[in-house]
């Protein structure tokens, strides 16, 4: 919930380039 929550509200500042494609694998499967 976390890592999606922060994704969603800046998917290009904390979570960023670490997080970008998980992002939306994670994003699709919740």
């Amino acid at each position: 919930n976390m890592i999606v929550s922060c994704g969603i509200r800046k998917p290009e500042g904390v979570y960023g380039e670490r997080f970008r494609i998980p992002f939306e694998a994670i994003y699709r499967h919740q």
